[in-house]
């Protein structure tokens, strides 16, 4: 068996964060407008405005989780970039770092959210398979492509925040 070294930390250095942007600039999905996204997400991961949960393997970023609060509702925190190494994949990197950022949610917010390409099956799937639910299929980036939403509540508010989420998504994509 092959020797192993896997770890998973916070972003704390500026040496993590080159790192962090170097990999997601290799990962692009085809979204509109990506890599100026990239360069942005850098000023407000450096800012604190956004965190990130960072996968090492043998030194070198495999993977990573970057979220934000919702910009228009305060109670929800927003997953704003998954990704894991092609190769790494079947590792369960992915439901780690979405587990552990429930941890850190927990007691600040009541629902995680996030968007996904309709075209991207298997990780509408793997969405599933860690507890979000899709509550609306809409072009979110101008593009005309379908995203798909997802959702997870943390603290039993699904009543109380569901209607009010869709109806703000539907205001701000169906302009």
């Amino acid at each position: 068996m092959a020797a192993f070294d896997f770890s998973f930390t916070s972003l704390q250095d500026m040496r993590q964060l080159r790192g962090l942007i170097d990999f997601i600039h290799l990962q692009d999905l085809g979204y509109p407008n990506y890599h100026d996204w990239v360069a942005k997400a850098e000023s407000e991961l450096l800012s604190g405005y956004k965190g990130a949960i960072v996968a090492y393997s043998d030194g070198k970023v495999v993977g990573n989780l970057i979220f934000q609060p919702h910009k228009g509702v305060s109670s929800l925190l927003e997953i704003k970039n998954l990704r894991v190494h092609q190769g790494l994949r079947d590792r369960n990197f992915g439901m780690f770092m979405l587990r552990q950022l429930e941890v850190e949610a927990a007691g600040n917010f009541d629902a995680i959210i996030g968007d996904i390409r309709h075209e991207q099956k298997q990780v509408i799937a793997f969405s599933a398979s860690c507890g979000f639910a899709p509550i609306a299929t809409v072009p979110l980036y101008g593009d005309n492509q379908k995203d798909v939403v997802i959702v997870k509540f943390l603290r039993g508010k699904e009543n109380q925040l569901i209607q009010p989420l869709t109806r703000k998504i539907e205001r701000n994509v169906c302009k």
